[in-house]
């Protein structure tokens, strides 16, 4: 696959990278050249990745080990944490409340260029959009870019739904 990204050779974190859209993601950022750290309570069994790593993201000595073992410099942070569907074992209350301290631990470790970007169900769509607003500009100081994108639902009958 071709780069067209620019992420050959960035490290980057993707955090809910066990299954679904998180999954997906990380496989293509590792067709793309980019050094993958997975980060899941599920772990994963992705090929290409440059490690895994069992964590529940609330919890804050958990993050700043797996932080820590990944090394001091990050390039990307993608969150598709709390993607599973509502009332799953792995359904994020508040994908939001779980964002804000990752977007903390991982900042320090970010040099300008950097991006990170918070994938929520639509339903939370203002509030990603809100809180990256909110932290776009002193981010925007450090050279860091910072969005949120709204992942698709689908309909009872299954059918993927527009947003």
């Amino acid at each position: 696959m071709t780069d067209v990204l620019g992420y050959s050779g960035r490290r980057v974190v993707v955090p809910g990278s066990a299954a679904g859209g998180g999954e997906e993601l990380a496989r293509i950022l590792v067709d793309l050249g980019a050094e993958v750290h997975a980060v899941d309570r599920a772990g994963s069994s992705l090929p290409g990745l440059a490690s895994v790593s069992q964590c529940d993201l609330g919890d804050p000595d958990q993050v700043d080990s797996v932080l820590a073992r990944i090394g001091a410099v990050v390039t990307g942070l993608f969150d598709c944490a709390g993607l599973a569907p509502a009332g799953s074992a792995h359904a994020a209350p508040d994908r939001l409340a779980g964002f804000r301290p990752l977007v903390d631990a991982v900042v320090p470790l970010m040099i300008p260029g950097s991006a990170m970007v918070a994938v929520v169900p639509v339903d939370e769509a203002s509030a990603i959009a809100r809180y990256a607003a909110e932290r776009a500009p002193a981010l925007g100081d450090l050279g860091v870019r910072i969005n949120g994108c709204a992942a698709g639902s689908r309909s009872a009958s299954g059918d993927r739904k527009s947003t």
